[in-house]
């Protein structure tokens, strides 16, 4: 992640950015002055069932940081919360799995009030 880091996600989920296959990324950042209810979103898409997709997130954190998958329903498939509290400083962390066909969601928010953070998230998706 560069110190200059830009913020490229959608501001609500009708605005989501696209993240396309084949290392597709995108990078975003949360300053302690953003409030809670702020969320960067991002789709993407599957285009035949049974895909293995696969989601990077480095981050460089101090507080909280949450992301959540979702289907085109809103149904969450993933919620970084179930993993329990993630470490400070600078991680990476991968989610992967099959995924039905269709558009889903990445939401990523502040886990705190007092939280700031810039990360890079990478979609990955077998042929």
């Amino acid at each position: 992640m560069s110190s200059n880091v830009k913020r490229q996600a959608g501001s609500s989920k009708s605005k989501a950015k696209l993240l396309k296959t084949k290392g597709s990324e995108a990078e975003g950042y949360f300053t302690i002055s953003d409030k809670v209810s702020k969320v960067d979103w991002y789709k993407f898409s599957v285009p035949a069932p049974g895909q293995h997709v696969g989601l990077t997130l480095y981050y460089m954190l101090d507080g909280d940081i949450s992301y959540q998958i979702l289907d085109s329903k809103g149904k969450i498939v993933y919620d970084s919360d179930e993993e329990g509290e993630l470490p400070e400083g600078f991680y990476r962390f991968w989610m992967n799995g099959e995924y039905s066909k269709g558009t889903y969601y990445v939401k990523v928010f502040k886990g705190s009030k007092k939280s700031s953070f810039n990360y890079t998230i990478v979609l990955a998706m077998s042929e």
